[in-house]
């Protein structure tokens, strides 16, 4: 099965091949090529799931799957092929949540927790804040990247009337996805002091390269985004030609490291199933 298209409001299909934002999301047909080392999935999820729409994986933290809804399709996705249920409550995963005191974070995911019913949303961040063990709600979202005004009055109404701690972590590859509209989403996340961290996929033709990497790193650090991860892509079905060489990527990363300052530079990284975290990609002993 193709995977849908759905593109940023106010982008165009002009000039795909050779725009690096619009190649993350126009469908190519360089998608059917089939690889032996691809897979539907990489991370093997479905090994994690506690509930349809719940994974519980690294010590302290689960994630919530809040919809299968995105404002934009990565054709890089992990989560492509993931049939993730649109549902009406999440009773059974609060309840799983409530019971289990050595969580104490709580990653809302999907798709994108943004492209959620509002109200819905709403009533889920108020039930988590109703947690005691629980401490932090980080939110993963690409939204702000592409829809104007989706960061409004009422969500920051609500994520300051909590007693949480709220992470958001923004995904961003490129600075050329720092538009006006976006900053104006990212200015009020800012304004309401929520804590901001990013994280990139690093993908062939579009930031493999030391120039885009060090300039959206540098212009992150502007904003006052944390650069948080690199990571290596995951081999999901249908990305193959946007995989990134390890030994490319570890020479990009030496080469931020002597171009830019600490502060800037997110940590190298990959996922593989079954890891209590994160795995370094880069040796962390060099850091």
């Amino acid at each position: 099965m193709i995977f849908a298209e759905k593109i940023p409001p106010l982008m165009s299909s002009e000039n795909i091949d050779s725009d690096p934002v619009k190649k993350q999301f126009y469908y190519s047909i360089l998608e059917e090529q089939e690889d032996p080392n691809f897979c539907l999935d990489p991370l093997q999820e479905e090994n994690f799931k506690i509930t349809e729409n719940m994974l519980h994986k690294y010590h302290g933290r689960a994630l919530l799957l809040t919809t299968p809804n995105c404002a934009m399709n990565c054709r890089f996705c992990f989560r492509r092929h993931m049939e993730i249920p649109d549902k009406k409550d999440f009773t059974e995963e609060i309840s799983y949540i409530s019971h289990n005191t050595v969580i104490k974070e709580i990653i809302l995911s999907g798709g994108d927790p943004l492209m959620m019913n509002r109200e819905k949303l709403y009533a889920l961040i108020r039930k988590f804040d109703a947690i005691p063990h629980l401490k932090v709600i980080r939110i993963h979202t690409r939204a702000p990247m592409g829809i104007k005004n989706i960061i409004d009055d009422k969500l920051m109404q609500i994520l300051s009337s909590i007693s949480k701690q709220v992470i958001f972590v923004l995904h961003i590859n490129h600075a050329e996805e720092l538009s006006c509209h976006a900053i104006e989403n990212i200015e009020k996340l800012k304004a309401n002091n929520i804590l901001l961290f990013s994280q990139s996929v690093l993908l062939k033709d579009v930031n493999d390269d030391i120039a885009t990497l060090q300039t959206l790193f540098e212009k992150l650090i502007e904003l006052h985004i944390i650069p948080y991860y690199l990571h290596q892509l995951d081999k999901i079905s249908g990305a193959s030609h946007f995989y990134v060489k390890k030994e490319k990527g570890i020479k990009l990363y030496e080469e931020l490291r002597a171009k830019i300052s600490g502060y800037c530079l997110p940590r190298y990284v990959e996922e593989k199933p079954h890891e209590k975290s994160k795995t370094p990609i880069y040796n962390p002993k060099a850091l």
